[in-house]
């Protein structure tokens, strides 16, 4: 979100996100799942989730990629 606006984009720019997430609980992809919606709605970009052992820090949990196209 930050990188939208500081390049004077918004979020209907989004047309694709993935969101990865590094975690042994089973809510947790639920919950960055119900996150996303939260944002988005369910007519929202299209979206990836994937569900990781681990990411490239212990610390990292989640990272999130989208994909804006001004339109």
């Amino acid at each position: 979100m930050v990188a939208l606006h500081e390049a004077d984009w918004e979020q209907d720019h989004v047309v694709k996100t993935t969101i990865i997430v590094a975690s042994s609980e089973r809510d947790d992809p639920l919950a960055a799942w119900n996150e996303h919606e939260s944002v988005y709605g369910n007519d929202g970009p299209l979206n990836t989730l994937l569900d990781m052992a681990a990411l490239g820090w212990p610390e990292q949990p989640v990272e999130i990629e989208a994909i804006a196209v001004r339109r």
